[in-house]
């Protein structure tokens, strides 16, 4: 009874560790625009980092090579989030516009989607013009 129980419970533990989300535990709503751009610059590197440890012998099929895929995948899940945010603005200062236009010219351009690019251009065409207005 003791050991069925102890694996009930290990099991529980291990679910819930899986199912940590790095991405509830910030306030996105709340972050300025440059706090999300360092928010995903900084999951971009950090993620990139733990995906190449994950590859390396020391850590392939172990639970180090688990830990940093599990990181990896999390810091992937952050800088999605903050990219989300990001797309849910609508700045109002020319600086949040930069800003926001910065964190989804890779992301729009990558996914290949002709209309979403074509939004993205007026929205960057529009940016050039607020510009040209403010000088």
């Amino acid at each position: 009874m003791a050991d069925a129980l102890r694996a009930v419970l290990a099991t529980r533990e291990e679910r819930s560790r899986r199912e940590t989300s790095l991405v509830s535990m910030l306030d996105l709503a709340s972050a300025t625009m440059d706090d999300l751009q360092a928010l995903h610059n900084l999951a971009d590197l950090v993620g990139g980092v733990a995906y190449a440890v994950c590859w390396q012998s020391r850590a392939r099929g172990n639970v180090a090579g688990e830990l940093m895929q599990w990181l990896g995948d999390a810091l992937t899940d952050v800088e999605t989030a903050a990219n989300d945010e990001a797309r849910r603005r609508c700045p109002t200062t020319a600086c949040d516009r930069e800003t926001r236009l910065e964190m989804l010219a890779r992301p729009v351009i990558q996914n290949g989607d002709p209309d979403e690019t074509a939004a993205f251009a007026r929205e960057l065409l529009a940016h050039a013009e607020a510009e040209r207005a403010g000088r």
